[in-house]
């Protein structure tokens, strides 16, 4: 105890009350839980999404085919998504299920085997759904340019929506808990789309980037695209929950 320990026993003690209350030793677990599960969630929000951005690319070299996104495209991408997207987890609140996890084993990393196999997952559906756009308005005979700046607002939106799945380890998006502490994401989903719509439409981001005016049924190509992402990570959120897995 702080206040009525002796001297030897607040130095020797592990832990310090300053308040001599007990109940603080299971706040400061809370707080502690909810800044390593908010840094965990974003890990599982950065490394997939910056893992597609490479997959595209690559994906095209080994293949020798059109890129799908320039290197300024990237750059946008990556710009307009760290300074919005990137930081709306660090505001997260706690989750509900936080205090009913047994403590993690010493020494774990953050990178789990679970958190992998969605860092993966996403990575890699999130590749091929932006490739098989690209190409999809390729083949109906569309210009580079036009195809292109589907691609890019495609893996922008594949962002916004993963980053809804990404507020909950195991907890699907349609839970009522999605409106708490709501606003953080949602704002920054916001700025992003409007980023997005200058990035499409404004004539000197279309000289920069190399990008042109796409119609309303193509931003509806890119909303179902980038759903069906956020789609399977719910389906493997179902299927990690019910294992009695999660992400942990």
């Amino acid at each position: 105890m702080g206040l009525k320990g002796t001297d030897a026993a607040r130095e020797a003690g592990d832990i310090v009350l300053t308040d001599d209350n007990f109940a603080t030793i299971a706040q400061a677990v809370t707080i502690g839980r909810t800044v390593y599960d908010n840094t965990v969630k974003s890990l599982l929000f950065m490394l997939p999404t910056q893992l597609a951005e490479a997959g595209v690319v690559l994906l095209a070299i080994l293949f020798g085919w059109v890129l799908p996104v320039t290197a300024p495209q990237i750059l946008w991408i990556n710009m307009v998504t760290t300074v919005t997207l990137s930081l709306a987890l660090a505001f997260e609140l706690t989750e509900r299920s936080a205090m009913l996890h047994p403590p993690r084993p010493y020494g774990q990393g953050l990178i789990t085997g679970s958190v992998l196999r969605r860092i993966l997952l996403v990575g890699i559906s999130a590749t091929i759904v932006t490739f098989a756009v690209f190409l999809w308005y390729l083949q109906i005979d569309q210009d580079v340019d036009y195809a292109r700046t589907v691609a890019v607002n495609t893996v922008v939106m594949i962002e916004a929506l993963y980053l809804l799945n990404c507020r909950f380890f195991d907890q699907s998006i349609f839970h009522a808990d999605m409106l708490k502490g709501a606003m953080p994401v949602m704002v920054s989903i916001a700025l992003v789309m409007i980023g997005q719509l200058l990035f499409t439409y404004l004539p000197i981001s279309q000289r920069i980037f190399m990008v042109t005016d796409i119609s309303l049924l193509d931003w509806l190509v890119v909303f179902a695209a980038a759903s069906v992402v956020l789609v399977l990570v719910e389906i493997e959120k179902y299927f990690a929950k019910k294992n009695y897995r999660g992400i942990k």
